[in-house]
């Protein structure tokens, strides 16, 4: 007779704030769900198992029922989500805080340049394969000069027009870090982040934002616009999906990946 096949184990349950509607789950299918969602629907098995490793150590750090997004996951990831459910990440014993956004510039941030505060496991890294396999890599959004005098009145409190009549002046002093993130430039008399610049002053500027705060700044006169081009999608922190996607379509297993975005860290079975 055939040998009887060993159950999986089961994984438990997770209380998350699903699609809206706060919720227990069951941890695997969550997993799978979320992972659907924030990787699409052909990325490698190893980089949803490493999405789900990170997604589900997120949620734990955060504490009660943080939300998410999910969709229907296929098969395969449900499968994928079965082997890693009862998988996280932790630094000296504890679960480990691991965010995760969609594709880097030219590497990662550290925490403290994103949020302010120092994590050993959230520093600058290598990201190579973004551009490869990320869609819209680079991108450009132009913003009218009257635009930006706008935001940087409401927003700052500057008046770009009484700092200088030529809009060539305003933006400057432009510092980057090793991955290519805006650390700190000038806009007029105030000195600001480029993640202040994206997520606070240009912010849904008649429905544009900017990608990342990874950026170059051209000024073209004859139209009196701002050419802002940006690499990568997102805070830029922790692991980058498309990252990810790229090293484990060049045979990086799940562990291999989330060691490399979160160094230091320990890949413990509950």
């Amino acid at each position: 007779p055939e040998p009887t096949p060993t159950p999986a184990p089961s994984s438990g349950t997770i209380t998350v704030t699903m699609n809206g509607v706060r919720q227990e789950m069951d941890l695997a299918e969550c997993l799978a769900m979320i992972a659907r969602n924030e990787m699409g629907a052909n990325a490698p098995i190893e980089a949803y198992k490493a999405q789900m490793v990170a997604a589900h150590s997120w949620i734990l750090s955060q504490g009660g029922a943080p939300s998410v997004s999910g969709l229907e996951p296929s098969e395969t990831i449900r499968a994928a989500a079965r082997e890693v459910a009862n998988q996280i990440l932790t630094y000296n014993g504890s679960v480990a805080f691991t965010p995760y956004f969609a594709s880097a510039a030219f590497g990662t941030n550290s925490s403290q340049e994103v949020w302010g505060g120092a994590r050993p496991y959230l520093v600058n890294v290598d990201s190579p394969y973004d551009k490869d396999y990320a869609s819209n890599w680079q991108n450009t959004r132009v913003y009218y000069a009257s635009e930006v005098a706008a935001r940087a009145q409401e927003r700052l409190g500057v008046d770009l027009y009484a700092y200088n009549s030529d809009p060539n002046t305003w933006f400057g002093d432009i510092v980057k870090n090793s991955s290519g993130y805006v650390t700190s430039m000038r806009l007029g008399t105030a000195t600001i982040s480029g993640r202040y610049l994206r997520e606070n002053v240009l912010n849904n500027v008649n429905g544009k934002t900017l990608r990342s705060a990874a950026f170059d700044i051209v000024y073209d006169a004859g139209a009196d616009a701002f050419s802002i081009t940006t690499y990568g999608y997102g805070h830029g922190c922790g692991m980058s999906q498309m990252g990810a996607w790229g090293y484990a379509a060049n045979g990086w297993g799940y562990a291999d990946i989330l060691a490399h975005y979160y160094p230091g860290t320990t890949l413990v079975t509950q």
